[in-house]
């Protein structure tokens, strides 16, 4: 969710493809100011939400003048109330101490979720957090219930699964380099670990 008010750069490290979908309407911004405030605007979304989205654009792609219609403003407000069910989806997977967090701790999962890919230290995740790395450690297992390491590598299985369904020709060490594995065999190791399949099996499963 951005704010098209500002200027805005996202970076994708697989080839991607980007939908935008602008919403025209003077409750938007109070509902984005809300999301900013209680959660990290990137939802990963529900079935129905892909579901959702993909009505949206059969309209739009077809030359429909959407216009004051109401079937086309029931779609995004379920949209919008779907996304607002993933956000609170995510927010309770952390412990119920999360709302109350300081905000170095919301710091340092944004930058982990934006930064998973990458040869990140917990000295790094301190660095932008201001903190000493001990002590973040120690406040970050107590709000979210896991360490920085275990949050960092649940990142990094997510999107390697993720990837593994997504184009079967994508090659094992690819994806390891895109969801920030050092090589095939780590992320062969920690997908078995996570999953009890190797990545061809949960491939073959979920494909």
């Amino acid at each position: 969710m951005l704010d098209c008010k500002e200027f805005n750069y996202y970076k994708a490290v697989t080839d991607s493809d980007f939908y935008f979908l602008h919403f025209n309407s003077p409750f938007m911004q109070k509902i984005f100011n809300e999301v900013i405030e209680n959660a990290l605007p990137v939802f990963t979304p529900y079935k129905n939400t892909e579901n959702l989205f993909s009505r949206i654009f059969r309209l739009i792609s077809t030359n429909y003048d959407g216009t004051n219609d109401p079937f086309l403003s029931n779609l995004t407000y379920s949209l919008v109330c779907d996304l607002f069910a993933t956000q609170e989806h995510e927010l309770t997977n952390h412990s119920s101490e999360f709302h109350s967090a300081p905000n170095y701790i919301k710091i340092a999962i944004k930058y982990m979720d934006q930064n998973y890919y990458k040869k990140i230290t917990i000295n790094d995740i301190a660095l932008q957090c201001s903190m000493s790395p001990s002590q973040l450690a120690r406040d970050f297992k107590k709000y979210t219930g896991l360490s920085l390491h275990n949050y960092l590598l649940k990142i990094r299985i997510k999107e390697a699964e993720s990837l593994l369904v997504k184009d079967k020709t994508i090659p094992l060490e690819k994806i390891a380099v895109s969801s920030g594995f050092t090589d095939a065999s780590h992320l062969y190791k920690k997908i078995k670990e996570a999953t009890g399949m190797s990545p061809g099996q949960f491939r073959k499963k979920y494909y």
